[in-house]
């Protein structure tokens, strides 16, 4: 059957058919169509995942404009600040990017220099080293936790010939924090000091730094009258952490003990922001001769020789009218020693520094997920006081208790997740039977189609004679005039039956009727 047989025959199946027939062909016809046009977008279907987010407009036009020259497809999302590609293709894109130092996070940075011209002068090549400082410094903050984006302005005056006509550089930054996210003044503090390090002869305090907001969150930074602040600031940072480190601590070893989420440590640690410092001078005595030798002094006196020795003492021995008795001669010495030693007394200074910081106490509450025994609760006590470091000495206080946890929120937000899921299993596979079944009925309204087209034709070959090969015709005698006539026509009528095999079998029926 040729292609022209095929379509009159496709015509005559159309007319002959009734309206159910018909309406049932259009819908398998639409069916089919629908369902290929389905499975076509589903094959061609691309899966895009995120290949950079929280892009600056610069970065952001700079990654667009690169994949526009690669020839690579990509969609846009969150308002312009991300990026998305196809999925097999985002790490082999974030590679060659970022060999293109993409994204640039808002500015260039000392990669400028790698370009050079023999032509640029001290102005220009003034400006892109401060273009690469300002650059580099926005990545270094953008690196921050709690920082999404940066930029950083710098003024650097032209050197002087006097130094009293010089003029200090100053610096500004500009910071978008990520959501939900604050920043403490010793954060601030630290990001001053890092710019003013990075540019030569800047202080801190020339440094201004402001949120997206407008407010300036370095006011009175470096102030004398603010140091306190900062300085409470900071510890108060250091009290969070403490007391996190110490939640952790025995919360990790109750979980391996209880399992996971069957305990609940928190932590209360109030610390000692003062600062001491003592001074401690001691005296003690010299203990026999063993000290320091301040002053030593010795005296020593002798005398030996002859003597008279006088008479009787009174008036009339000395009165010259009176008769002098005369003395006898007598030897004589004479040994005097004095030693007088001054030891330094012992002296001792002692100076004690108290850094602020000092753990004064420490409070621990543990709740378990369980009515506890006293044995449970004892063990479970001894274990706390050792993980977290308590000391009764020094006043701190440890609580556990046990109490069954109320959990019913998340078993109804648990079941309502289960539902949900369930919910949308559902919906997909009443989706893939829905075009399971529409496949299946569109095969079978094609396959009846073509069934009730090609089974005419085939009645018809059955009742022709098949053709007779050619070598034969060859060794049949010549065909009378009568035979010839008779093979004429019925060359006519097998050439009317595929013209037309649906009349040639409505006239076989008429004859037949004759007949009978």
């Amino acid at each position: 059957m040729n292609y022209k047989d095929l379509v009159g025959s496709v015509k005559r199946f159309w007319q002959e058919s009734s309206p159910r027939i018909r309406a049932l062909v259009i819908f398998g016809g639409i069916t089919c169509i629908f369902l290929f046009i389905y499975f076509i977008s589903l094959s061609s279907r691309v899966t895009y995942d995120v290949l950079f987010s929280n892009l600056s407009p610069q970065d952001a036009s700079s990654i667009t404009a690169k994949l526009k020259e690669m020839g690579e497809s990509y969609r846009l999302a969150e308002g312009g600040s991300a990026i998305l590609v196809p999925k097999d293709r985002v790490y082999e894109l974030r590679l060659a990017l970022a060999g293109q130092n993409l994204p640039a996070i808002g500015g260039v940075g000392f990669e400028i220099f790698d370009k050079t011209s023999l032509g640029t002068t001290d102005f220009v090549e003034r400006i892109n080293y401060q273009r690469a400082l300002q650059g580099e410094l926005a990545r270094t903050i953008s690196s921050l936790s709690n920082v999404e984006y940066a930029r950083v302005h710098i003024v650097l005056p032209r050197e002087r010939l006097y130094a009293e006509e010089s003029v200090p550089p100053q610096a500004g930054v500009v910071l978008k924090l990520k959501p939900g996210a604050m920043i403490s003044k010793a954060e601030i503090m630290s990001i001053a000091r890092l710019v003013a390090s990075s540019v030569e002869g800047l202080k801190p305090e020339q440094v201004t730094i402001i949120d997206t907001n407008g407010n300036l969150l370095s006011r009175g930074l470096f102030e004398e009258k603010d140091i306190t602040t900062v300085e409470e600031s900071f510890y108060l940072e250091v009290k969070d952490r403490l007391e996190k480190t110490i939640e952790d601590r025995v919360q990790s070893m109750l979980t391996g003990v209880l399992g996971p989420s069957k305990a609940i440590v928190r932590a209360s640690v109030d610390l000692d922001l003062t600062q001491f410092k003592t001074s401690k001078e001691t005296f003690s005595p010299v203990v026999g001769e063993e000290g320091i030798i301040k002053k030593e002094q010795r005296t020593k006196e002798s005398y030996e020789g002859q003597g008279i020795l006088g008479g009787t003492p009174g008036v009339s021995s000395n009165i010259p009218t009176y008769e002098v008795i005369t003395g006898t001669s007598t030897s004589s010495s004479y040994n005097k020693q004095q030693v007088n030693i001054e030891y330094e007394v012992n002296r001792q200074v002692q100076e004690i520094l108290e850094k602020p910081g000092r753990i004064k106490r420490l409070s621990v509450a543990v709740v378990v997920d369980k009515t506890l025994t006293p044995q449970e609760q004892n063990a479970i006590r001894e274990l706390a006081l050792a993980a977290g470091g308590i000391d009764s000495k020094r006043g701190d206080v440890l609580t556990v208790q046990g109490i069954p946890f109320d959990r019913s929120y998340y078993e109804k937000e648990a079941s309502a997740m289960a539902e949900e899921a369930e919910r949308q299993r559902k919906q997909e596979m009443i989706r893939l039977a829905l075009i399971i079944i529409g496949t299946l009925i569109g095969l079978i309204i094609i396959w009846n189609i073509i069934k009730a087209i090609v089974k005419p034709a085939r009645k018809i070959e059955e009742i022709l004679p098949e053709e007779v090969p050619a070598p034969i015709l060859e060794k049949v005698p010549p065909i009378p005039p009568e035979e010839q006539r008779r093979k004429e026509i019925m060359e006519e009528i097998m050439q009317l039956v595929r013209r037309d095999p649906q009349s040639f079998i409505k006239l076989l029926r008429s004859w037949m009727r004759e007949e009978e």
